[in-house]
């Protein structure tokens, strides 16, 4: 009998390996799927290398997005690293980060005070922007 802990690995190698497949669409819901917890971080290699290579420009969006977003909720990660990121995503008006910064901002309290701020610059950007589209 197959564990459960068995086909969680094996439903995380099947996302690694659809960051490489020929269809444009498999790979974009990989990219997107990699950032969405349980967050794949080893899948960060190839992230940034299709943020910076990838031919079709939507999905080299979604996979800086994905960087960015894995950045920030990377718990051993830098405040200057986690900083820049929400910057990055603020600046991109990123609708998938918005439900992670409002999470992050549940615990204000545990966070210094220039990470506050900068949940809070990035999703005043990310909501003016859905405000702007709603219109």
């Amino acid at each position: 009998e197959v564990t459960r802990a068995v086909r969680i690995q094996v439903r995380r190698a099947e996302v690694l390996l659809r960051l490489s497949s020929r269809d444009g669409e498999t790979r974009l819901a990989a990219v997107k799927k990699c950032a969405q917890p349980p967050r794949q971080m080893e899948a960060m290699p190839f992230l940034l290398e299709m943020s910076l290579n990838e031919p079709d420009s939507k999905i080299r969006h979604a996979a800086r997005e994905s960087v960015l977003l894995m950045q920030v909720t990377e718990e051993n990660a830098e405040q200057d690293q986690r900083s820049k990121a929400l910057i990055a995503l603020g600046a991109m008006k990123s609708l998938r980060a918005a439900p992670v910064i409002e999470e992050m901002l549940l615990l204000k309290s545990e966070l210094p005070a220039s990470l506050v701020a900068n949940c809070e610059d990035a999703l005043a950007k990310i909501h003016q922007h859905q405000s702007l589209a709603l219109q």
